[in-house]
């Protein structure tokens, strides 16, 4: 690096310019308001701070531990896969296959099936064959559907002429898709290859997307084979079904009583969103056929049988930014992925300079016989060919030989559906190189990548700082118990309290509200939510019921976990020895609930009930009695507050009693109940900000450490470039 290259040295290390100003950038939060010269000589100082402390980490072997290790690669490899794909290439395919959901191909085919293994010849023998076909069509005028019947081998065929009805985008495989949209209405494509083999593709309709519909429908089974008077049945049934809905009876009872679509006859029939050519013919162009919600169709036939099709509802085709995240996903999982992929791969192979001995290659495909197939071969004794190279990356600066290649065959070989020896070595090979370039780009990623070399040394620097910072600061500052009491007592004018209220401050949205509460804080006895359930019983009482047993349950919850609740009964025209009474406390006491805990009161009256409470000597209880309609109905604080702590505090007077105030839109009232005078704090009431303080008093000392240890040298003609980069003098 030049003299103006290197900003400052830690220790000797060098640390670039370049490498400040990028860190600067990405963290910086400048504004206008900010001196900006201010900022980076502090963002200076912090990051030789950040320096020291990495190269302690470096100092002290953090670097070779596994936690260290493990934690890092796992980053490192998510980073390097985000730069491993063709982002651009993806683009395309999503923008292509965006346009064309919106619109619907009507195609036919006739399919020559031959496997992906299949040999050459045999792969050119049924491209020749579907070129036969193809003239009989084009040249010779003979019809598409009647060769489909005759000749093609899609067993669907000899039904439907190899129509295959309507399809949009990512419903065909990719190849077949593409045929079907590039081809002109009454065209017929050239051979199209896809993993089922060789198709002709005629288009014989475009039309815009139908977008989605989601249906209900009632299904009567009829297939093929059926007994015909089974068949004529379930047409009669359907018949009456059709009739029974145009006369007004209830869909979903009808569907939940006699379809026969197990999966949906409970839900009322309802099947998922669907589109064109995910649905049998017949049934797709009823379901697209309807035009008004709830609308339904007449009986429909389809290969499973009859079928009356209700519209629940319809979409168009969402916008691009609200399909990208779905479009991404179908096209990784569709054929076309292997498009960009290759396109990737092909990249790679360019930028990184792959280059391959094909008579080597050839050579080492030789060595390929029937024991490949089986997945018994093994390497060759032949120690010439072993050492030769097969293929270099970097411009030679690696080398690959064929040694390395047998390695993996011999290590992936299994049983092959490849008939020809040659051609399995052959995929193998393919497979072995694209690995290789793949760890090959993986390896020199930072060389290529600014952003992704700068990322990685972020990231390594930050998890070593994390380790480091945990042992020499954060952990031990919490576990040097006697430190931190040192160091507390040496500053303990830090810690203070101001005055303080003792204080109860309710905040009510109502003035009503507020008036409630306060009746309940001035007898110091508050409300739980369980008050608020049906807890009047009525009526003699002799023993507890269901009814009653569950509002019971909801108490005693309450007062078993809730020391400071108790239970209180209204007892109205009965006495404390009647039955209804005794069995309610019967079953408290029963479970856990201690007399004491139970207050009656008795009055007189013409009919015997009984009301209970759960009531509580906490404030902040009424509020889930309060709360249950809506939430901060009221907000209950209580404790000793500083002014600062609840700016209510600094709306009312500062003495005791009850003050009300109207403030920020709320009601407000609050129990001043004492005033405590200003004093030290104690350790356990400010531990958490007494442990921060002693982590940043260690940092510090630790910091002063480091630099006796480590010096550092800025260079001020570097630093003056940073300004100027800036347009700072």
């Amino acid at each position: 690096m030049g003299d103006d290259e290197v900003l400052f040295t830690v220790d000797g290390t060098p640390v670039s310019r370049e490498e400040f100003q990028y860190v600067f950038n990405k963290n910086s939060v400048n504004d206008e308001s900010t001196d900006l010269k201010a900022e980076l000589d502090e963002y200076l100082e912090l990051y030789i701070n950040f320096k020291l402390k990495v190269m302690e980490a470096e100092a002290l072997g953090y670097p070779e531990r596994q936690s260290f290790q493990n934690e890092f690669g796992q980053y490192r490899d998510q980073l390097a896969q985000s730069y491993m794909t063709d982002n651009q290439a993806s683009e395309k395919l999503m923008q292509e296959a965006y346009q064309r959901l919106k619109e619907e191909v009507n195609a036919s085919h006739i399919l020559i099936r031959v496997d992906e293994t299949a040999p050459p010849a045999d792969t050119l023998a049924a491209y020749q064959r579907m070129m036969d076909i193809r003239k009989q069509v084009v040249e010779e005028g003979k019809d598409f559907e009647a060769l489909a019947r005759e000749r093609s081998e899609d067993p669907s065929a000899a039904q439907n002429g190899g129509n295959l009805g309507y399809f949009s985008a990512l419903q065909m495989v990719y190849p077949f898709e593409n045929a079907a949209f590039k081809t002109p209405i009454g065209g017929v494509s050239m051979p199209i290859r896809t993993r089922f083999g060789y198709h002709l593709v005629k288009v014989n309709d475009r039309r815009p997307s139908a977008g989605k519909v989601q249906v209900s429908h009632i299904m009567i089974r009829a297939t093929e084979g059926m007994p015909e008077a089974d068949m004529e049945a379930a047409e009669a049934k359907i018949r009456d079904i059709y009739r029974r809905l145009q006369n007004g009876e209830n869909w979903f009872e009808l569907a939940r009583q006699f379809s026969e679509d197990v999966r949906t006859k409970s839900r009322g029939g309802m099947l998922p969103w669907f589109g064109s050519g995910e649905m049998v013919v017949e049934f797709e162009e009823a379901a697209f056929g309807l035009d008004t919600l709830g609308q339904f169709s007449e009986p429909v036939q389809t290969a499973y049988g009859w079928h009356i099709i209700r519209l629940e509802d319809r979409q168009g085709l969402k916008p691009y930014v609200e399909m990208e995240r779905e479009l991404q996903e179908r096209i990784g999982r569709d054929s076309r992925s292997q498009i960009t992929q290759q396109a990737f791969m092909d990249r790679l192979m360019r930028e990184n300079q792959l280059q391959v001995n094909t008579d080597v290659l050839e050579q080492a495909l030789l060595t390929a016989d029937s024991t490949l197939l089986m997945g018994t071969w093994v390497i060759p004794n032949q120690p010439n060919l072993l050492s030769q190279t097969l293929m270099t990356l970097g411009g030679g600066t690696q080398v690959v030989e064929v040694g390395d290649f047998f390695q993996h065959v011999f290590a992936k070989q299994a049983r092959s559906r490849y008939q020809v020896p040659r051609q399995y070595m052959m995929e193998l090979y393919q497979q072995y190189r694209e690995d290789a370039v793949l760890v090959y780009e993986r390896e020199h990623l930072a060389e290529k990548y600014e952003d992704y070399r700068y990322l990685v040394k972020e990231y390594r620097d930050g998890i070593l700082l994390f380790q480091l910072m945990d042992d020499q600061i954060w952990s031990k500052a919490v576990a040097d118990t006697a430190g931190l009491k040192a160091y507390f007592n040496s500053h303990q004018d830090q810690y203070r309290w101001d005055e303080r209220a003792a204080a109860l401050i309710l905040n009510a949205t109502s003035a009503e509200v507020l008036a409630e509460a306060k009746g309940y804080a001035d007898a110091k006895q508050y409300p739980t939510g369980v008050s608020q359930a049906a807890m009047t019983f009525s009526g003699p009482i002799r023993e507890v019921n269901n009814d009653q047993r569950k509002v019971l349950n909801q108490a005693l919850t309450l007062v078993v976990n809730d020391p400071t609740t108790s239970v209180s009964f209204t007892v109205v025209g009965a006495s404390r020895d009647s039955a209804g009474y005794r069995s309610l406390v019967n079953y408290l006491t029963e479970r856990g609930v201690a007399a004491g805990r139970i207050t009656t009161q008795y009055t007189t009256g013409t009919t015997e009930s009984i009301k209970m409470s759960v009531m509580s000597t906490r404030a902040k209880a009424m509020e889930s009695y309060f709360n249950q309609a809506e939430a901060l109905t009221l907000v209950v604080k209580e404790g000793l507050f500083e002014r600062s702590q609840e700016p209510v505090l600094n709306e009312v007077p500062w003495k005791k009693g009850y003050h009300p105030v109207r403030w920020d839109n709320r009601y407000f009232g609050v129990y001043i109940n004492d005033l405590v005078p200003g004093a030290a704090k104690q350790l356990n009431e400010v531990r958490g900000a007494v442990i921060s303080d002693y982590q940043d008093h260690l940092e510090k000392e630790w910091i002063a450490a480091l630099r006796k240890k480590y010096p550092v040298r800025v260079n001020e003609e570097a630093l003056q470039a940073v300004y100027e980069a800036y347009d700072l003098k």
